[in-house]
């Protein structure tokens, strides 16, 4: 979590890490609160909600766009919304990080080498495999284009030969 304490000295910091249910028990948990940060859209703000928030003054989205929140709602009752800026590769990026943590553990592979294990097991290979998107929007254009980008990454080895460069696209 962003050291929010450190950067805002004095202001009271909660940390909601679990869903707030419906309109009444969110509007219950916030009614105090000047300033929210929703994440993406875990929480509706809608108007039924912000107008039982009567301290609220700013609403604060990850991303430029929350499907979640009346923004024309919140606008009539003087609430600024803006949202975190990002080039928009983050979820596609997450999404290609989600795709190798399922072919190899990385994760609880290193934990049991910091314990003093060993790797677990082996990892699988992303070659000669399908990769199925359903949806071919902005995101998933994204994720396409690195499935079959070539690479595009300088190197200097000296097994580098001209014939292995650039790379061949990925999958293959």
């Amino acid at each position: 979590m962003a050291p929010w304490r450190e950067r805002l000295p004095g202001a009271e910091i909660t940390y909601f890490r679990d869903l707030l249910g419906g309109t009444e028990q969110a509007a219950a948990a916030l009614r105090d609160y000047q300033v929210v940060v929703a994440m993406r859209e875990r929480t509706a703000f809608s108007r039924e909600l912000l107008s039982q928030l009567p301290q609220l003054r700013l609403l604060v989205t990850t991303g430029m766009r929350n499907a979640a929140i009346d923004v024309a709602a919140a606008k009539e009752l003087g609430v600024t919304v803006c949202g975190t800026g990002a080039d928009g590769a983050t979820t596609s990026e997450l999404t290609w990080a989600l795709i190798l943590a399922l072919l190899r553990p990385v994760q609880l592979d290193d934990a049991h080498v910091r314990d003093g294990g060993w790797q677990r097991r082996l990892g699988g290979d992303l070659g000669g495999r399908t990769l199925g998107l359903v949806g071919l929007g902005r995101q998933g254009a994204r994720v396409a284009r690195v499935a079959e980008r070539p690479s595009t990454v300088p190197s200097a080895s000296p097994s580098t030969r001209a014939s292995r460069a650039p790379m061949s696209p990925a999958f293959t």
